[in-house]
């Protein structure tokens, strides 16, 4: 088999003869040893190339080998954070503005329960008789609205756990609580979205 390099082999046959016997006679030596030479420096650079790209080959399924490792070992610490806060109780601080925006909503959806005509107070067309029984009423009227400013505050956190639920599928008896921390924003973007109208429809 004729494995000359590629600028003997690839002119024709006389060509060839000509290099090999022109080296052979600067060399001073015969044509066939000068044949066996240039096969063997052939075959050392054929396999000193095939053995570097072997090497670039090696190193570079190494590299990818270590990419693939390193961003898998990134995923690992990134899923164990995930994991951390995803286990994180809400923080008392989080849990007291959730409170304050639920009340604040009940409020609103209460509105109206508390209101009474008191002019008639202020420009004295009532008896003092009328006044007191006005004023009895008025607190009768002041314990019924924090009750139902209480009945709404309960439905807003039912309707909430129902919105929990279909999110991230916690369970609907789920204790406010119990609520992990990264659900806060979600949690009080909600709450701003709830009308008052659904507050005082619900059923619950």
């Amino acid at each position: 088999m004729n494995i000359l390099p590629s600028f003997l082999t690839r002119t024709n046959k006389n060509n060839e003869t000509n290099v090999i016997n022109a080296i052979a006679n600067r060399a001073n030596t015969d044509e066939n040893t000068v044949r066996i030479v240039l096969e063997a420096s052939y075959q050392l650079t054929q396999n000193a190339n095939d053995e570097l790209m072997q090497k670039q080959e090696d190193l570079y399924n190494y590299i990818k080998s270590q990419n693939q490792t390193n961003q898998s070992n990134i995923q690992k610490l990134a899923n164990g954070l995930n994991e951390v806060n995803n286990k994180q109780k809400i923080t008392n601080i989080h849990l007291k503005e959730l409170q304050e925006e639920i009340t604040n909503k009940a409020k609103k959806a209460a509105k109206g329960t508390n209101q009474m005509d008191s002019d008639e107070i202020l420009f004295g067309n009532l008896t003092m008789e009328e006044v007191l029984k006005r004023q009895e009423d008025q607190a009768k009227e002041t314990k019924h609205y924090k009750k139902v400013v209480a009945k709404y505050k309960r439905r807003i956190w039912y309707l909430i756990k129902l919105h929990m639920n279909d999110i991230y599928g916690t369970s609907k008896a789920k204790r406010k609580e119990d609520f992990q921390d990264y659900m806060f924003h979600e949690i009080q973007d909600y709450i701003k979205n709830i009308s008052v109208y659904e507050v005082r429809q619900i059923n619950k």
